[in-house]
This record gives C-alpha cells, structure tokens and sequence, in this order.
C-alpha cells in the first residue's frame, strides 16, 4: 500500500510538472504537430528479422540461462517467507521482515553489475567481460543457496539467502544489456525473448518446489524436503551459468531492409 501511494503521488507530480516541450522553447504549433505525425507516420517500417533471431544461437542460450535466473528468483519470491516460519520457526512478523532482506540486497546489487562488466570490458573485452559477471553472480548464487540448507539458526540462513540473492542480482544487467545486444536493431525483441525465458523458469519453481516438499516430506520431513528443493534451485542455477562460456554477447542477428 506504501508503495501503491508513493507511485501514486510520483506519477501525479509528474502530471503537475512534467511538460511536452523543453524549458524555454515554445510549444509547437497544431500544424506543426501535425506535419511532425504524418511524416513519422510515412516513414518506412523495417519488419523484425525473425530469421536472424531464431537463428541467433547465443540468443536461445541466454533465454534459457535467464530462465534459471527467473526459476531462482521466483522460488525465493514466493516461498521464502514461508520456509523461514515453518522450517526456522520465525513468528509471523519476524519472518516477513527477514524475508524482505534478501530482496532488498538483489535490488542493491542489480547496478553493480553493470558497473562491474564496464570496469572489466577494456580487460577482458565485449563478450568475457559480459560472461565473466554473470557467470560469477550466477555460480556465487548457487553456492550460497546451496549452503544455506545447512544453516542451522535463522540469522545464518537469512545471511545465506540474502548473499544468494545479492550475486544473482550482480547477473541481471550483464542478461539484460546482451539480450538487447544481440537483437541488433531488434534489440527489444531479443529482450522480450530472453525475458519469457526468465519468466518461464519463475512459472515452474513455484510449483514445482512445493510439490517437490510434498513428496519428500514424508520420506524424509518438511525441512528436509525444503532442503531438496533449495539444492534444486542451487543445481538449476550453476547450470545456467555455465551457460555464459557459450554465450558470445557479440552475435548480433543482422537487421532486415
């Protein structure tokens, strides 16, 4: 609800101060508006090259590298709060706050990797630099995620999931900048390519992990269960990352006249 009013109150400050034209410039005439749209309208409209996206290898690996970036995100997303109240036995309260940790430590590193592959490219080049970012948060991911199903006390678990979310995070603008890169001039198709990859992999953790505690739970115990699944995500996101020593953020699909 916070949130909802401050976007609220940011858009209506917008409206209130927000204008058309740059400071000191007067607005364009009626006719002018309407010369402006009929020759935007006459210009030529290039097709989206299809064939050279499908046929864009490193395209296809990094939608489905994103697509365990998604699966990890989406699993700790929806059922976190609930692994911290059942499996470490927070209260209510304290589980909602705690799950917000991890969250807010994915938000603050999200720039940091952008910064980080700028930094390496002059080092390492265009694609390495790309590669070796998102590699590092993605595999840093699954360990942490990994080890944070030995944790035994709330504090080390909550340190875990929050170190797991912050390297995946370090990974989101390395995904993002190629799949754009690579589209060429179709650089917004090739994003949305790689953005339903992601979202594919968060349709199917959310599902997939509780049924996988349900099924273990009575082989082996709830929190034992909830183990199994959190080392699935791990394994899931180690091979997505490993993906990236395929990934040349250099293919480009040509552009269609």
């Amino acid at each position: 609800m916070v949130a909802g009013v401050a976007t609220a109150a940011a858009a209506a400050a917008w409206l209130r101060v927000g204008q058309d034209e740059p400071p000191g410039v007067r607005p364009a005439s009626p006719l002018v508006r309407a010369a402006l749209h009929h020759a935007a309208s006459q210009a030529e409209k290039r097709q989206v090259n299809w064939r050279g996206l499908v046929r864009n290898r490193s395209l296809w690996l990094l939608a489905v590298s994103y697509s365990t970036v998604g699966y990890v995100e989406y699993l700790l997303i929806f059922w976190l709060e609930r692994y911290l109240k059942q499996v470490m036995h927070y209260s209510t309260t304290q589980s909602r706050l705690a799950a917000m940790i991890p969250m807010l430590c994915m938000a603050a590193c999200m720039p940091l990797g952008g910064w980080m592959s700028d930094r390496l490219m002059p080092a390492l080049g265009y694609r390495r630099a790309r590669a070796a970012v998102a590699l590092l948060g993605m595999c840093g991911c699954a360990g942490c995620l990994f080890a944070s199903t030995f944790a035994r006390s709330a504090g080390y678990s909550v340190a875990a999931f929050a170190a797991a979310l912050a390297a995946i995070g370090v990974a989101e603008a390395p995904a993002w900048a190629t799949a754009v890169d690579l589209g060429g001039k179709d650089g917004a198709t090739s994003a949305a390519v790689v953005n339903t990859g992601g979202n594919g992999g968060g349709v199917i953790s959310p599902s997939l992990s509780p049924w996988l505690v349900g099924v273990l739970q009575p082989l082996v115990g709830e929190a034992a269960g909830w183990a199994w699944a959190l080392r699935l995500g791990s394994l899931v996101c180690l091979l997505g990352g490993l993906l990236w020593l395929w990934i040349d953020a250099s293919e480009r699909a040509p552009a269609s006249g």
